[in-house]
């Protein structure tokens, strides 16, 4: 019972955040199309920008699927907890990160929906988009939160670590969770998928 308390009284605390993740997804969707209309603006430079950055993220994949799920894992972990931990920016990291991931997954989307056809990229994207997207939402709501009131702390009266104590525990108890869903999808389902398609 007293789990239970706990969990109702942790969830309408997380209630202040539901304005931050519709503008964390409002924003990436405005990112997203800027993306996918900057490659149909110059489909060439898309091409060899996205080739840059596949060539930067190499190193992170990996044969074997268990291997490559503890990757992805411990990416998107290190990612969320920058974006969380950095609140001294007062938000700026974790809008930078909203910034370049949507404009990159809109080139993304542009490119190989000509190659492999929009359903095709929709079906390898959507099973661990579902779970990966909204922690990715939820990481960059709790850390432009925490910069906000990073920022407000800094007049009298105003005490900031209750924010920080909220915010690793929507890290912990919520985005981790997440993430290891998503991984987990992301290294032995879309694989299959993949293969399937081909």
């Amino acid at each position: 019972m007293t789990k239970i308390i706990r969990f109702t009284s942790f969830m309408k605390r997380s209630y202040p955040l539901k304005n931050y993740i519709l503008g964390s997804f409002f924003l990436f969707i405005i990112f997203v199309l800027t993306g996918y209309l900057l490659a149909d603006l110059n489909y060439e430079l898309a091409g060899k920008y996205l080739e840059k950055i596949i060539e930067e993220f190499k190193h992170l994949i990996r044969p074997d699927p268990y291997q490559q799920f503890l990757v992805i894992f411990f990416h998107n972990a290190a990612v969320s907890f920058l974006m969380i931990i950095t609140f001294f920016f007062f938000g700026l990291s974790a809008l930078v990160s909203l910034f370049s991931n949507g404009i990159i997954l809109g080139i993304i989307i542009n490119i190989f929906h000509e190659k492999i056809g929009l359903l095709a990229v929709t079906v390898l994207l959507a099973p661990h988009g579902i779970i990966e997207l909204p922690a990715f939402f939820i990481s960059t709501a709790v850390g432009l939160r925490l910069g906000i009131q990073f920022a407000k702390s800094l007049s009298p009266n105003h005490s900031f670590k209750g924010e920080f104590l909220f915010a690793m525990r929507m890290f912990l108890k919520i985005i981790l969770p997440m993430f290891l869903a998503a991984a987990f999808i992301e290294s032995f389902i879309t694989p299959l998928i993949f293969e399937t398609l081909r």
